[in-house]
């Protein structure tokens, strides 16, 4: 839920303030136009948006839930750490994108799509008879 409030500054200024209400499982992506960065926010939380940031979803969206005995395809995945797993930035801020590429995800913890990242397919898993072949 997103909600707008307007400040009165005088007769002729007006400022307004986004509020993004977050629920648990819900994340934005977040524009910063001083730095030119996309970022993620993700709730349970609420977000007030400053002036130089914009929405780039303009609703919050749920997490990607990848059920057992199913896949997706994410294409242009972020880079994440072999050590820690935590996303890799640039000098900027930005992540950093595997551009081209898919990646193929399984049954895990529900997740957010970073900036840049995409659904492609989420499906279920062929399953096969001892009798059966692809």
């Amino acid at each position: 839920v997103t909600v707008s409030v307007l400040y009165w500054l005088g007769p002729n200024k007006k400022m307004t303030e986004q509020v993004v209400r977050l629920k648990p499982r819900e994340y934005v992506h977040v524009h910063d136009a001083n730095s030119s960065v996309t970022r993620l926010v993700v709730g349970p939380n609420t977000y007030t948006l400053p002036q130089h940031e914009s929405l780039v979803t303009k609703k919050p969206m749920p997490f990607v839930t990848i059920a057992p005995r199913q896949y997706a395809y994410i294409n242009d995945p972020i880079l994440k750490d072999k050590e820690t797993g935590a996303p890799l930035l640039d000098k900027h801020g930005a992540y950093r994108v595997a551009i081209g590429t898919t990646e193929i995800r399984f049954a895990q913890e529900p997740f957010p799509l970073y900036p840049g990242e995409e659904l492609a397919l989420q499906q279920e898993l062929q399953t096969l008879t001892s009798t059966q072949s692809l």
